[in-house]
């Protein structure tokens, strides 16, 4: 039974997903379409036209990104019928997690097939890059939507307009400190040892890895947090 729920939020996860995906691949193929044809009628050149038609492919990894960023935002109505399917946070929030990473895997192998309309096929490393990415916004966005989830209408409002706010004066704030201290950071720079330094350990391999594994606990953790506290709201 517990295998079951699990494959039912996994699959509905990801059929929703597909919807938007395909809603989008055949709206934004349309248009362009549309307008290739257009310009045939007009111009008479069927080697534009021919160019246009194969650039479509290539336009679409970005849609679909955009797609899969904005559809794990939307965590709490997937919530919302879990929970009214007998569904515990549990085994949702696992169904959720799977969905998310098959999803990114098939956004990512079509993305990779699509571009190859456009160009060579990437070296390993900056497939491995690109996953990564990928990856990382994706899980972001369920990390804002389950956040987002605890709240109703009137603090969703609040904290969109409020975190930008907040995020704003963050940065004007951080930008006076390091003005601040604008001739300790000089005198810093001036040092050969300690730019030397500096450079060698950004310059380590692995230290890009293991800010990535960091920032995926991070939001694995946050998301959990938030979602064991989300309530059913009448909203």
């Amino acid at each position: 039974m517990k295998n079951h729920k699990l494959e039912l939020v996994t699959t509905n996860t990801m059929r929703h997903f597909g919807a938007m995906a395909g809603i989008v691949a055949a709206w934004v193929v349309g248009i362009q379409l549309v307008i290739a044809i257009l310009d045939l009628v007009f111009s008479q050149d069927i080697k534009s036209f021919l160019v246009s038609l194969s650039a479509i492919p290539a336009s679409l990894p970005n849609f679909f990104e955009i797609v899969i960023f904005i559809a794990f935002m939307f965590v709490y109505p997937d919530f919302k019928w879990a929970i009214q399917n007998g569904i515990s946070r549990r085994t949702f929030l696992r169904g959720r997690m799977i969905a998310l990473l098959g999803s990114v895997v098939a956004v990512f192998v079509v993305n990779q097939v699509l571009n190859l309309f456009d160009r060579p096929v990437s070296d390993p490393m900056t497939m491995l890059i690109d996953f990564s990415i990928l990856l990382a916004s994706v899980l972001t966005a369920q990390t804002i939507g389950t956040g987002f989830g605890l709240l109703n209408r009137r603090g969703k409002v609040i904290a969109a307009i409020g975190i930008p706010v907040v995020f704003i004066l963050l940065m004007t704030s951080l930008m006076g400190i390091i003005f601040g201290f604008q001739d300790q950071i000089s005198h810093a720079l001036s040092n050969e040892a300690f730019v030397d330094a500096v450079i060698k350990i950004m310059a380590t391999p692995s230290l890009p890895w293991i800010f990535l594994v960091i920032y995926l606990l991070i939001n694995l953790g946050l998301t959990k947090f938030f979602n064991d506290r989300m309530q059913l709201r009448r909203d």
